[in-house]
């Protein structure tokens, strides 16, 4: 599966031990961080694949899109599956299962206070262009 983050120095160890954890679960994962330019993660990260970024603000969002459909037609996938640097998941297969009937949008979140749980959904190819369509 196709996982993508968007991240910044500060999330450093973060990102270290949420990627390891994917690939733990996923070891065909093909991840990618989207490094802020300004204050870069830079500490390199088995089998994290970084690209470097100015998104912040309200051009973020569209930005995200954007690079969801770079890499998408990159890898040459369905689906892309963004995850929160604090990401800890016990369980990938809701994302990585793309069966027929799939939906084109999948998300949950834990919330355990005091505890790295982060937001993680998987979005199809179909449904990045519609929404950048806007």
């Amino acid at each position: 599966m196709l996982y993508v983050t968007f991240c910044y120095k500060p999330d450093t160890d973060m990102l270290s031990m949420s990627s390891a954890r994917i690939l733990q679960l996923d070891p065909t994962a093909r991840i990618y961080a989207v490094n802020d330019a300004a204050t870069p993660v830079t500490k390199r990260i088995p089998g994290v694949t970084f690209l470097p970024s100015n998104l912040n603000g309200l051009a973020a969002v569209a930005g995200e899109l954007a690079v969801f459909e770079q890499l998408l037609e990159k890898e040459h996938a369905e689906y892309i599956v963004k995850f929160d640097c604090d990401l800890w998941a016990n369980d990938l297969e809701p994302f990585t299962d793309v069966s027929p009937g799939t939906p084109d949008y999948l998300s949950v979140e834990r919330f355990e206070p005091f505890t790295p749980s982060g937001l993680i959904y998987r979005l199809s190819r179909h449904m990045v262009r519609e929404l950048l369509k806007g």
